[in-house]
């Protein structure tokens, strides 16, 4: 029944108090044992996921206790597993330094067999019960985060369908929204925004436009000029918006629900009191309004529209400066032009995805049509792939980006080198849902959020986004992913892989 035991891991150098410890425990538990801290790593990488506590010796002749907490602590163990340090009497100062290193605890020698194990048994304890209201909170909020943000993807890709849009626009008013807000914060206190505000207005701008879900196809997708009775009726989205989220009372005391409402309703609101649909001016306009109403300028301006020609950044950056598409903030106009830049950066780095999704559908057509060689791809499809592969590389590794395309046929998730790097895992990973490092490293209700989303791709809207957490050198780092899906040529019901980037939110 030894399998059944709980392990424990004894490093120290000194026989005799491993073969005391290891008495006082063997009993109840498995034992290994580490005579040195470069003995003790090798056994960490192998073996880390199956360890229940770490007895550590501080003095140690190559590499001593706190040269492993360090370990542990740059390879985020220190979560996982708990650390009781060995020591003597008269080490109180080292036992302070090892507290701040990561140990929870601490024993000395000689050792008394009844304290160790009971000591053994509450921390084990202690740590199970912690862990396990960690993922209580945790499940909870993820839960509930995922839940809103697939709702806002199926409503916001439902608008942009019947808007006849690239599907992306909701994706860069998110990115655009929060770029300005941070630099707005950074400006001014004035409106008292915190990040959970930010996280907030960036969510809900998905529904700017649900409005438009009451205005008929034809005229969202008229080819031409509206007509001024045409443009009064194109106007009433906001107020339709309003309306549809206003009607939902259950979450009316929500904070998201009222940022949700403000922007639906205001987000066509101009700061000299020109817009729509109440003509209200300047402060007036909730800050939520005004800063999605921006993003939403400027990315209307930069994509192509059935009643518009595209516009490029300078020109898109210099007609909201001038006023020629109304009059914004000030202070919103300040931060435009400084994060301009980002801006571009961002979009482009979303854009990426796609654009990487339309070379892989082509390569994959001539494939089924049998338009390479025999032996492989042709010569010009393998030179572009060459050098779209080396300028990924390194813009990857500049940005910590993440990048995975899955193969559906063999169950294999590959990733490029930086994410190798940044997250300590194989870059070809077999059935990645089952891979026990693989969820260790992104999480459970990560994975589970993006198969949800995954789900509700279709062939006329195959890509998605959303934001997720992960511990990275011991430091939670927020990551926004952009995912396409690819599809069987002749079956549009059927996924054969997809491809995805991922990269740091600042």
């Amino acid at each position: 029944m030894s399998s059944t035991k709980q392990k424990i891991l004894i490093i120290g150098n000194n026989q005799t108090d491993r073969v005391a410890l290891s008495k006082s425990l063997s009993n109840d538990y498995e034992i290994i044992q580490a005579e040195d801290g470069t003995v003790a790593v090798p056994i960490l990488k192998k073996s880390h996921s199956s360890l229940s506590l770490i007895f550590l010796d501080l003095v140690m002749p190559e590499m001593d206790g706190f040269g492993v907490l360090t370990y542990m602590k740059t390879n985020n163990l220190l979560r996982e597993i708990p650390v009781i340090v060995v020591t003597t009497d008269k080490d109180t100062k080292k036992i302070g330094q090892a507290f701040k290193a990561g140990a929870i605890d601490y024993i000395t020698k000689p050792f008394d067999s009844d304290l160790v194990l009971k000591r053994t048994q509450n921390i084990l304890s202690l740590f199970a019960k912690q862990k396990r209201l960690i993922k209580i909170v945790s499940d909870k909020f993820y839960e509930r985060e995922n839940n809103i943000n697939i709702l806002l993807n199926i409503l916001a890709q439902a608008v942009e369908f019947r808007n006849g849009e690239n599907g992306f626009h909701i994706m860069n008013v998110n990115i655009i929204t929060e770029i300005l807000l941070k630099r707005l914060v950074k400006r001014t206190n004035k409106y008292n925004l915190s990040n959970d505000d930010i996280d907030m207005i960036v969510v809900a701008s998905a529904l700017h436009d649900i409005g438009k879900v009451g205005v008929k196809e034809t005229l969202l997708n008229k080819p031409s000029k509206l007509t001024k009775e045409e443009f009064e009726v194109m106007k009433g989205h906001s107020k339709i918006g309003a309306k549809i989220i206003g009607d939902i009372k259950l979450f009316k005391n929500e904070q998201i629900y009222k940022y949700a409402l403000e922007i639906a309703k205001y987000h066509h609101e101009r700061y000299d009191g020109s817009g729509y649909p109440e003509g209200i001016k300047g402060e007036d306009i909730p800050i939520s309004a005004q800063v999605v109403g921006m993003a939403d300028c400027y990315d209307v301006l930069i994509n192509d529209r059935v009643y518009k020609r595209t516009y490029t950044h300078e020109e898109a950056i210099r007609m909201i400066l001038s006023g020629e598409c109304g009059t914004f903030n000030p202070i919103l106009l300040k931060c435009l032009k400084e994060a301009q830049h980002e801006i571009v950066e961002e979009l482009n780095i979303s854009s990426k995805v796609s654009r990487d999704q339309h070379k892989i559908q082509a390569i994959a057509s001539s494939l089924f049509k049998g338009e390479s060689d025999s032996y492989g791809l042709s010569n010009e499809t393998e030179l572009s792939l060459d050098s779209e592969r080396i300028k990924m590389l390194y813009t990857s590794k500049i940005f910590e980006e993440i990048i995975f395309d899955y193969t559906k046929a063999t169950s294999v998730l590959n990733l490029n080198d930086s994410a190798k790097e940044l997250l300590k895992v194989d870059g070809v990973i077999y059935e990645p849902v089952n891979n026990k490092e693989f969820v260790e490293v992104f999480g459970r209700n990560n994975i589970d959020r993006f198969l949800n989303l995954l789900s509700y791709t279709s062939f006329k809207n195959p890509s998605f986004n959303m934001q997720f957490k992960i511990l990275i050198n011991d430091k939670i780092t927020k990551y926004k992913l952009v995912c396409s899906v690819m599809w069987d040529k002749f079956n549009h019901e059927e996924k054969i892989g997809f491809v995805g980037r991922a990269y740091k939110v600042r």
